[in-house]
């Protein structure tokens, strides 16, 4: 069983890997003819990688034509040789990812030991009717790319259409040639690197791409099943040379003028600049192990981020989180309060009843929070309605006003049964019941580091720290209302 799982093992391989190396990898043709134009069977072909020192040997077959098939992309050179005539040999040829690079030689009449320089190589594709942009490594380090996202490349092809905020799909934020942007393809080193809904699954670093190439139309079939524009990348490796890199991009507030509205706030002490501290560093080696058999390349990128969104927000008072740990001890709300205190008092105290009725909706008025029957309708239990009336009552108190809506009928959103209370309650000793307004500055850091350039980066970690200074309504994501901090303090309390 073994031996047939090695077997079938090896023939996925054997033919996996030609179809992969068909987007990622390049080929070189021509036509070799003498000096009447008459084809040359059987020359001597030598196709020399100038950066690895690899060099492919093949012949001329009998109509004269050569292949020089999965070449790695690069810069080469190539020579013909052929008894009784001059060695000829071309510039330097850059070969592109999925290309092939059409190259012709004329022989001339000479000695094998005399060599003679040609430059005959197609400018242009002519070998098939694939239309693509290629942007090469010096172009991908110069030009402008805002968080050094190297998939924003696509927008410098003719076509292209930035739809960011526009549409919502996965794509890289982009639409080409009319086509939806979740049809976009992308590939790195010949393997796929689209997500199951579209758009790409991992984001190589800047500096570690080789080339760049987007495929608008006509595209064959080892681009597999995107419909639209297919982003294809070959990462770089290593040379017989050590080579390396390294960069750091920042913004920081300590550069930035005052905002301009900072400066005409009411309050002096809310015009100055909130913190924004945007890092991206990193670097890159490569070189030889085997000088012409074996290379490495690595590359490291760190991200730290700070920003910041200052405004106002509305803030519990110490009364009323005192009062909701009494009333919800085992709350979610119980819970944050106790941990999460904010670190300033503000001003203009808003009152709990004015908060909770001033918003429209279900659950706008303190008799939907004190009707038993109204907490859960669906599936009304007496018992534990009960007991969490009387939680609210003692977190909100009981007005006559409240009695009143509640002994309305059912059709007026009055309460099932008519109060269950006869008299008003007074709220908790210590719950005041006000919201503070004040101002704040909410910041998030984050972290990414992106490690060895892979098709999926070995290790990719993110962080998301809460300020040191607490946590605020809006902060804890609670800031959407009352209503839904009370809810939630009722589901854990029951």
């Amino acid at each position: 069983m073994s031996k047939l799982v090695f077997g079938a093992a090896c023939i996925l391989i054997t033919f996996a890997l030609p179809a992969s190396s068909q987007v990622q990898n390049g080929e070189f043709t021509g036509l070799i003819t003498d000096p009447s134009g008459a084809v040359v069977n059987q020359a001597r072909v030598l196709i020399h990688n100038l950066g690895t020192g690899y060099t492919l040997k093949v012949r001329s077959n009998e109509d004269g034509v050569y292949k020089g098939r999965e070449l790695i992309v690069g810069q080469y050179r190539i020579s013909v040789e052929m008894p009784g005539f001059r060695t000829s040999t071309s510039g330097k040829l850059m070969l592109n990812a999925g290309t092939v690079l059409r190259a012709d030689f004329r022989l001339q009449v000479g000695a094998s030991e005399e060599t003679i320089e040609v430059s005959d190589a197609a400018a242009v594709n002519t070998e098939n009717a694939r239309l693509s942009q290629t942007v090469d490594s010096t172009l991908i380090a110069n030009l402008p790319l805002n968080g050094r996202n190297v998939y924003d490349l696509i927008q410098y092809a003719p076509g292209a259409t930035n739809v960011r905020g526009v549409m919502f799909e996965n794509g890289a934020n982009t639409v080409v040639n009319g086509v939806r942007e979740n049809f976009n393809g992308f590939v790195i080193n010949g393997v796929s690197n689209k997500g199951l809904s579209g758009g790409p699954i991992s984001q190589p670093i800047q500096d570690t791409v080789e080339e760049f190439q987007l495929v608008t139309l006509n595209n064959s079939a080892e681009f597999g099943n995107s419909a639209g524009a297919i982003t294809s990348l070959v990462t770089k490796s290593g040379t017989n040379q050590l080579h390396g890199s390294a960069w750091e991009y920042l913004r920081n507030d300590a550069l930035d003028a005052n905002p301009f509205f900072a400066n005409h706030d009411a309050d002096p002490a809310n015009r100055h600049k909130t913190p924004l501290h945007l890092n991206q560093f990193g670097g890159t080696v490569g070189g030889p192990i085997m000088k012409s058999k074996l290379f490495f390349f690595g590359a490291y990128q760190g991200d730290r981020f700070l920003t910041s969104s200052p405004g106002p927000v509305q803030v519990e008072s110490p009364q009323f989180r005192s009062a909701t740990i009494v009333a919800f001890p085992n709350s979610v709300a119980a819970l944050l309060y106790k941990n999460f205190a904010p670190s300033t008092q503000g001003t203009l105290p808003t009152t709990l009843r004015q908060y909770v009725t001033s918003r429209d909706g279900p659950l706008s008025r303190f008799a939907d929070y004190l009707c038993p029957g109204m907490l859960d309708p669906s599936d009304f239990n007496p018992a534990a309605a009960a007991t969490l009336t009387n939680r609210f009552a003692q977190l909100f108190g009981v007005e006559q006003a409240d009695i009143d809506q509640m002994n309305l009928a059912p059709d007026n959103d009055g309460c099932v049964g008519g109060s269950p209370f006869t008299s008003p309650r007074s709220v908790h000793s210590t719950a005041t019941t006000r919201f503070w307004k004040t101002r704040s500055v909410s910041t998030s850091r984050r972290w990414k580091e992106t490690c060895p350039t892979l098709t999926k980066p070995r290790c990719v970690w993110i962080s998301t720290r809460v300020p040191k200074t607490g946590c605020s309504a809006s902060s804890t994501g609670l800031g959407q209302g009352i209503s839904t901090l009370l809810a939630l303090s009722a589901f854990a309390a029951s």
